[in-house]
């Protein structure tokens, strides 16, 4: 047999419950007497058993984390965020992945169902309406960059809006008057927001924004090739492309430097998100920081609220987002430049 509560008990001379009360925090202990129970415990490689803790205690210590993909360089780094906060926490990660499929993401969700006690949930392609009522019963939960409207739920995301607002106030205060924009997939609200930056800027430019000069992506590399070749058939032609994420962006850089423009010389380039290959490219990738990390650490601090009864209500946060500039849109490098608002 293993090493059980009574094992502990008998090693360090005390009985089994103060055992559990140091183990379960279920009551106060004198000090020595629990460091005294720790470093027996640690001798003897006594592991607790999970699921007893989380049947006296009615918590699990663990929070689901639902995301499109595992994979990849952007949800990596929400993970190391979410993983780092719920370690400070005391607390373990369950994932598991969509792949955008209400099937999948049913199945997921009834797999945690009664092994969590929070929620995390990044669905950006999926309306809140098609699985609210899939979710476990009484577990909070926190979507991010997901749409805050027409549900209960806790919504956490980049400022969209601001990012795409601030990639192209750059680009027009780098002297460009012709910028266009490869959007993401249609079916995701930071698509539609960072579209909304892109035109804001350029009104308050007093800068045209023709139609042409906006054209589809998906947010994948392909599809940023195939819009910088687009943009470069346009008559007149952009002298500067916001690309809506660093995909897209490496995709069109690549695209016009295939096609024998150099960039940034004949055509500045601008991403969004910061991916942590962004710095390597090259040339190296002017971006807006989604903050990936933070969306992660904060949105386990939104749960840690939740489940510990300090706030039980609906909470809606937007980060502010920061430009960093590198090499791909002409200017000299230098420090992040954060958000005014």
């Amino acid at each position: 047999m293993g090493v059980t509560i009574r094992t502990v008990a008998e090693a360090a001379d005390v009985s089994p419950a103060t055992v559990s009360r140091v183990f379960n925090d279920t009551a106060p202990v004198d000090p020595d007497t629990r460091e005294h129970i720790l470093n027996t415990a640690d001798r003897l490689g006594y592991v607790p058993n999970a699921t007893a803790r989380s049947l006296s205690l009615d918590e699990t210590h663990t929070f689901g984390v639902l995301l499109p993909f595992l994979t990849g360089e952007y949800f990596p780094e929400v993970i190391r965020g979410l993983d780092r906060a719920a370690r400070e926490h005391n607390r373990l990660l369950m994932l598991s992945s969509s792949h955008h499929s209400s099937e999948t993401l049913c199945r997921a969700l009834g797999s945690m169902n009664g092994r969590i006690d929070g929620l995390v949930l990044m669905l950006p392609q999926l309306d809140p309406a098609a699985y609210r009522d899939h979710l476990p019963a009484d577990v909070p939960a926190v979507l991010l960059n997901s749409t805050a409207e027409g549900h209960d739920l806790s919504a956490l995301s980049i400022d969209n809006r601001e990012g795409g607002r601030l990639a192209t106030r750059h680009l027009v205060d780098r002297g460009h008057e012709r910028i266009g924009i490869i959007t993401g997939d249609p079916a995701t609200q930071e698509t539609h927001e960072r579209l909304a930056g892109y035109r804001a800027a350029l009104r308050t430019a007093a800068l045209p924004a023709r139609e042409e000069w906006v054209v589809e992506g998906d947010f994948h590399r392909a599809s940023g090739e195939a819009g910088a070749r687009t943009l470069l058939a346009a008559s007149p032609r952009p002298t500067a492309i916001f690309a809506s994420n660093d995909y897209m962006a490496m995709g069109a850089i690549r695209a016009l430097q295939a096609d024998g423009h150099a960039v940034p010389g004949d055509v500045a380039v601008v991403g969004f998100d910061d991916l942590p290959n962004a710095e390597h490219f090259s040339p190296a990738l002017t971006t807006i920081d989604a903050r990936m990390v933070d969306l992660g650490t904060e949105a386990i601090a939104l749960l840690m609220e939740k489940t510990e009864g300090e706030a039980c209500s609906r909470r809606v946060r937007r980060l502010a987002p920061s430009l960093t500039v590198r090499s791909s849109c002409g200017a000299a490098p230098c420090d992040r430049t954060r958000s005014a608002r």
